[in-house]
């Protein structure tokens, strides 16, 4: 029986820049209060916006149905041009189980399914599928893999120091940077200026304290390097809470990954031997 994925896929679908309208739409209903009439006056082109964007996601997400079989996995997806293409497990060539912190009181799990284009009915053209699925769907799925018929052997598992070697080596504050520069912005807006004279104080305080060690540091300087290295230790932090507990497993003719505490991913990857 088709069936509809979670209803989180919803808000997957209406990602992107749609959360950069609501925040501030949002801010501006509770700093008016009892004001309504003035703020459905002022915000009613980005709440038309809004409605738009997640009207078009609910139609992306009713249009695509699936049922989960023993042999694969039946997609059915389109409104006006209908596409409907199946993919048997014997075909998958990679799959991958993601659960984040956000989806497991939802008790849902997104799945990314990659197959050679031959193997997929009516030549569809992409070979990578994603759905969101409940959990008991998630466990069928993973209990009809091929690979889980077969004893596993532990071939890899990483420890907490190698984790964390990796992560102090492989992580820059660069994709970080633009993300703290917005909520430092953003906090200084909400909560204030008392917060924002507050953090000046300490990096004048900071910048005084340095200046003994080297006279021609500033305080913008000093700004940067904070943020700079709050980025890094962002990013390590969440490569640290992404690869904990990594470990690979080898099932008959596959790999099997798993690594994450509270965001968890877990791969199967076919083995293909060229010998």
């Amino acid at each position: 029986m088709l069936k509809h994925q979670h209803r989180f896929a919803i808000l997957k679908y209406a990602k992107g820049n749609i959360w950069l309208l609501i925040i501030p739409l949002v801010r501006g209903f509770f700093s008016l209060r009892t004001d309504l009439y003035h703020w459905l006056k002022m915000a009613y082109m980005d709440i038309i916006v809004i409605t738009v964007v997640f009207i078009l996601a609910w139609l992306k997400w009713y249009c695509m149905r699936y049922e989960i079989t023993k042999k694969g996995i039946y997609v059915k997806t389109g409104l006006l041009f209908r596409k409907e293409y199946a993919i048997r497990y014997a075909s998958v060539s990679c799959i991958t189980f993601h659960q984040s912190l956000l989806l497991r009181p939802l008790k849902a799990v997104r799945i990314f399914i990659n197959t050679n284009n031959y193997l997929v009915e009516k030549k569809h053209s992409k070979s990578e599928i994603i759905l969101f699925v409940s959990e008991i769907d998630y466990s069928q799925i993973y209990k009809n893999i091929p690979a889980e018929n077969s004893e596993k052997k532990p071939i890899f598992q990483a420890s907490k120091r190698e984790i964390l070697f990796y992560s102090m080596v492989f992580s820059s504050a660069v994709p970080s940077l633009a993300y703290m520069v917005a909520f430092i912005i953003q906090c200084s807006r909400v909560v204030g200026e008392k917060i924002e004279i507050r953090f000046l104080s300490v990096v004048n305080e900071l910048t005084e304290s340095l200046r003994n060690f080297y006279d021609k540091v500033t305080a913008s300087i000093v700004v940067l390097v904070l943020i700079i290295a709050t980025g890094w230790l962002v990013s390590v932090a969440i490569k640290i809470m992404r690869r904990i507990n990594f470990k690979i497993s080898r099932c008959g003719g596959s790999i099997l990954i798993e690594n994450g505490l509270f965001d968890y991913w877990k791969y199967y990857v076919k083995y293909f031997s060229f010998s």
